[in-house]
């Protein structure tokens, strides 16, 4: 099974890129990776790191879960649009462990806290197969209800 570890939404942060005239100095995202850094805090994750600018691909920084590595990158796309990742830097969950792996327990308890998070809405969560065809809509691109 495919893990669902992108989600695309919009965001009420404020846009933070930094540019001038010629140039972009800092890729807009840094505040929604700080918002993802408390949440993740919020659902237990530990060792939590400082992000660091990851150029176009937005800000990203690592973290542990149930003492495994995971790693995450936010960026904001258009407007109010924003894309999370999050990705583990394991192999193996373990010989003896059953049940769902860590990464799909981390995503859903994830998902939860930010539905429950009044900086997001509008969330969609989608695989890497389907953010690497195309096949996603960011909330702006989506048709009215």
């Amino acid at each position: 099974m495919k893990l669902k570890t992108w989600v695309v939404g919009r965001t009420d942060l404020p846009d933070d890129v930094v540019e001038t005239d010629d140039e972009i100095i800092h890729q807009p995202g840094r505040n929604i990776a700080e918002a993802m850094r408390e949440i993740l805090g919020r659902i237990g994750c530990t060792k939590i790191g400082e992000p660091w600018e990851d150029g176009e691909q937005g800000w990203q920084f690592l973290f542990e879960s149930e003492a495994k590595p995971f790693w995450c990158q936010a960026s904001r796309a258009e407007g109010d649009d924003c894309m999370v990742v999050v990705g583990k830097n394991y192999m193996s969950e373990g010989l003896f462990r059953r049940g769902p792996s860590r990464h799909e327990q981390l995503l859903q308890r994830l998902g939860v806290a930010m539905a429950e998070d009044g900086r997001f809405h509008d969330l969609r969560w989608y695989t890497q197969d389907e953010i690497d065809s195309g096949n996603w809509q960011a909330p702006s691109e989506r048709a009215a209800p």
